[in-house]
This record gives structure tokens, sequence and C-alpha cells, in this order.
């Protein structure tokens, strides 16, 4: 419920971007959560991300996605192609 209020909030405060909501999770979705896609340079999200007590952020950069620390701009876990990843890629491609 915590994420979800915090969810909520932070879609309150970003600036006019384009955005796609999303569920994210771990690699067989066993455990995932609501969350969204947004257009916003890695350090305007780190920003959001400690503003609104997130741990972590998804990041995608040339098709490949890595999981980012909100607090530690050096802690970063790659975890290869986004399609691999993602039931529906197509969508975020428009971002």
């Amino acid at each position: 419920m915590k994420n979800s209020l915090k969810n909520r909030q932070l879609l309150q405060s970003i600036p006019n971007v384009p955005m796609v909501k999303v569920n994210v999770g771990n690699a067989d979705f066993s455990w995932f959560e609501a969350s969204f896609a947004l257009a916003l340079s890695l350090e305007s999200a780190r920003m959001l991300g400690v503003k609104f007590e997130q741990n972590a952020l998804y990041w995608v950069d040339n098709g490949v996605l890595s999981l980012h620390s909100c607090d530690n701009p050096h802690q970063m876990t790659q975890l290869g192609a986004l399609a691999t990843r993602c039931i529906n890629p197509e969508r975020l491609t428009t971002l």
C-alpha cells in the first residue's frame, strides 16, 4: 500500500513528459508491483526517486535494462535486453 501511495504522489508531481503504466518485477514475475515508465534523464529520475523514498529505479538505454539505486549513483546492476524482460516492449518504444 505504501508504494501505491508514493506512486500516486509521484505521478502528481512529475513534469509533463510521456508516460506508460507498467508492472515491474523479478524475472519470472512471481513478485511484481505497479509502476510507470517516464521519458526523463537518469539524474532527474533519481532525484524523484529520492524525493519519494524509492530504493531504486529501472533504466533503459539502447534497449538494455538496468537497475539503479536512487541514493547511490555508483550502484547499478545490468539486467540485460529489455525485450527479454518485458511482456509488451513495443509499448515503451514511444517514450
